[in-house]
C-alpha cells in the first residue's frame, strides 16, 4: 500500500469514527441523571410533564439552537398507559412563516427515562431530572436519525415563566444539568401571551 492510499484509509476510518460517535446517547451523563433522581420515585415524568400545561422553551444547549426561530412552545396531553402523546411548536421571527408542529408519542420507562418517538418512528430518549414546576431534561440519540441531535433543554410553564420560584427551579436546573456533565444551555426568548 503506497503512502496516498494509507492516508486516505487513515482518512475515512476518522470520519466513519466521527459519524458514528456524533449521535451516540453519553452514558457517564445518564448515569449522573439517574444518581441525581436516586431518591425521589419519578416515575411519574409524563403525568407532571402534562400537569404543567402549555410550556414554552427558555434555554437549550447551543446545537439545539435553529436560526430564525422566534420561541418554541410545548405540551404533554393527559397519559394513558405509560404514553402520551408530546406536541411542540416552532414560531418564527419572520411573520409571514407558519408555525411548525412537530408531534411524538412518549412512553415512560423508569426513573425519569422516557422513550420517544416521532412521526417517521425515529427513537429520541429522554432523560429528565426532577426539579418542581418545570421540565429539565436531556435528550439524546442512538444511532443517525435525520433532524435529530442531541442536547438539554429547560422548559416553564407559560403561565407562570415569570414568578421567582420557577426562575429559581431554572437556575437550579442550569447548575444540575452543568454537574452532570451538560454545557450550560443559552437562554432563548420564551413564548410569552
Amino acid at each position: 500500500m503506497d503512502v496516498a492510499t494509507a492516508v486516505r484509509a487513515i482518512m475515512l476510518f476518522c470520519i466513519a469514527t466521527e459519524v458514528i460517535t456524533v449521535n451516540i446517547c453519553k452514558p457517564k451523563v445518564i448515569d449522573k441523571i439517574y444518581r441525581i433522581n436516586r431518591h425521589q420515585d419519578y416515575n411519574t415524568t409524563l403525568d407532571t410533564n402534562s400537569a404543567l400545561g402549555l410550556l414554552t422553551f427558555c434555554s437549550v444547549t447551543k446545537g439545539a439552537l435553529i436560526p430564525g426561530v422566534k420561541c418554541v412552545e410545548g405540551s404533554v396531553d393527559p397519559p394513558h398507559n405509560n404514553s402520551a402523546e408530546a406536541h411542540v411548536k416552532f414560531y418564527f421571527k419572520k411573520p409571514s412563516r407558519v408555525p411548525v408542529v412537530k408531534n411524538y408519542t412518549q412512553c415512560a420507562q423508569e426513573k425519569g427515562y422516557v422513550k420517544e418517538y416521532d412521526a417517521s418512528k425515529n427513537l429520541y430518549n429522554l432523560y429528565f431530572i426532577n426539579i418542581y414546576g418545570i421540565v429539565c431534561y436531556y435528550r439524546c440519540i442512538e444511532g443517525e436519525v435525520k433532524d435529530g441531535k442531541d442536547f438539554a433543554a429547560i422548559l416553564k410553564p407559560v403561565s407562570t415563566q415569570d414568578q421567582p420560584e420557577v426562575l429559581e427551579a431554572v437556575a437550579e436546573c442550569k447548575k444540575k444539568l452543568k454537574a452532570v456533565g451538560i454545557t450550560e444551555p443559552i437562554d432563548v426568548d420564551p413564548c410569552k401571551y
